[in-house]
């Protein structure tokens, strides 16, 4: 067992069997965050690949407050119904690596299309597994599920209600910046942020995201400006030639 994981037992909310499943310890330590608010954590560890929850028996696999909520009767009647029929069995790991912490994801995410879930719920799990392949240094399946990230959250932005969750019209709007700022798109981050910085209601009922919508603009119009003056010096140099 490792120093910062234990394993519980909790009923699985469609199959009804008791399942085994990983719980982090609460007390970790962030030595770094992105900004996209992927954290990174001293020791190595990376609490990211046990956010999943999966059924050993049925395959059903959602995170813990999905996990241990209530469906919907006739939701539940539908997953039982095709899990019955094709149970995805998912061998329990105590230590996840990698793939299997992956598929607990892609487990999830279908999950949470066939029941129904909110678009930014599923553009969240493709944003963590991008973090998964980031602390592998798999670039382009990062990007890959980024992109899948982004398309999600920016659909959910116009088709869904905000506060969600955690999230806000503000908080998601600056997250789907960060993410087409860390996709090299710097053109289409600074047009979300611009959207932040021009509402000056942001400003006095989320401060915290206007200061970062503003630094991370002003940032981006720097690395512009760097970029310019470089290709200047380039073009003056070549010309001497």
């Amino acid at each position: 067992m490792s120093e910062h994981t234990f394993v519980v037992e909790k009923n699985c909310p469609i199959c009804g069997k008791t399942t085994r499943v990983v719980k982090t310890k609460s007390r970790l330590m962030v030595i770094k965050t992105d900004e996209d608010f992927c954290n990174h954590y001293s020791d190595g560890f990376n609490p990211y690949f046990y956010n999943i929850w999966v059924c050993e028996h049925c395959g059903f696999a959602a995170d813990e407050k999905h996990f241990l909520g209530s469906f919907m009767d006739k939701v539940k009647d539908a997953m039982q119904a095709k899990l019955t029929k094709n149970p995805i069995p998912f061998h329990f790991m105590e230590e996840r690596h990698i793939p299997d912490a992956v598929a607990s994801y892609k487990l999830a995410i279908y999950f949470a299309e066939e029941m129904g879930a909110p678009m930014a719920r599923i553009a969240g799990m493709y944003l963590r597994m991008a973090w998964l392949f980031r602390s592998s240094g798999e670039k382009e399946k990062e990007e890959e599920c980024m992109r899948k990230a982004v398309f999600n959250y920016e659909r959910s932005r116009l088709k869904e209600r905000y506060p969600m969750e955690s999230l806000t019209d503000a908080s998601v709007t600056f997250l789907i910046a960060a993410i087409y700022k860390r996709l090299g798109n710097e053109d289409m981050a600074a047009s979300y942020l611009n959207v932040i910085i021009n509402d000056k209601q942001v400003k006095y009922t989320d401060n915290q995201t206007y200061e970062r919508a503003r630094r991370m603009w002003q940032d981006i119009r720097e690395d512009k400006k760097a970029a310019e003056e470089a290709e200047k010096k380039a073009k003056k140099a070549a010309a001497i030639k």
